[in-house]
């Protein structure tokens, strides 16, 4: 009987090891499919506070946009998520990344200022690092002082999206002058010298996440552009 009892024990506390072991992956994509969004990753290990990715992507089905890292270190247990969906504080860590775009991305030339302001997000740059903190609170999703560093691009980025899709973030990007190789004279009016080896624009998107207004607060002056 005793014998019995201890291999009972040994068998739940196996089970709950590689239920422990196992629950994160299966809640992750649990979640990644409920948002319709790809994911994937090589390798996923627990850290203290969070998990550490290696070869990490995703991509979101819905509005054809993705990214993948070398490397992904994120301040959160996934099953915190499932336990409390409404406030929920996400910090980040990306090395390595490179945006992927579906079939809306840019085709041809630079022709207006709303495809200046993608240019960022475009496949050919590599960032060394992208970092900042996404907070979830009553369904929307806030931006904190998310920052993408490389030498030919750099994003700052702060606002909300609400839970029907309404947009308000400000984002500030920097150009090299590699970056601004392709980029016709008449765009880059708008941007302000930050050294001689960056110039920069400064603007708002506001309006559905969709299709939202663009607002540009470089030199001083206000222009309110809908993006394609």
């Amino acid at each position: 009987m005793r014998i019995r009892l201890v291999a009972l024990v040994l068998v739940v506390i196996l089970a709950a090891f590689m239920v422990s072991a196992f629950s994160d992956r299966i809640v992750l994509h649990a979640l990644a499919r409920s948002y319709k969004i790809d994911l994937d990753y090589a390798h996923l290990s627990r850290e203290r506070g969070g998990m550490r990715f290696q070869d990490f992507s995703v991509f979101d089905t819905v509005r054809s946009i993705g990214l993948s890292s070398r490397e992904a270190v994120i301040g959160l247990h996934p099953v915190a998520l499932v336990l409390s969906p409404k406030n929920v504080k996400i910090p980040f860590t990306l090395r390595d990344v490179s945006f992927v775009r579906g079939s809306r991305a840019r085709k041809g030339s630079l022709s207006s200022i709303e495809q200046l302001v993608l240019v960022p997000f475009e496949s050919r740059w590599t960032y060394r690092t992208i970092q900042g903190e996404i907070v979830i609170a009553q369904g929307a999703i806030i931006l904190n002082k998310i920052f993408a560093d490389s030498d030919s691009i750099r994003i700052n980025l702060k606002g909300t999206i609400s839970p029907n899709d309404l947009i308000d973030v400000e984002a500030d990007l920097s150009f090299s002058q590699t970056a601004l190789a392709d980029v016709p004279s008449e765009l880059t009016f708008i941007l302000e010298d930050k050294s001689p080896e960056w110039k920069s624009i400064s603007f708002s998107l506001r309006g559905n996440l969709q299709k939202p207004a663009i607002q540009l607060r470089s030199k001083s002056f206000g222009l309110r552009i809908g993006t394609e």
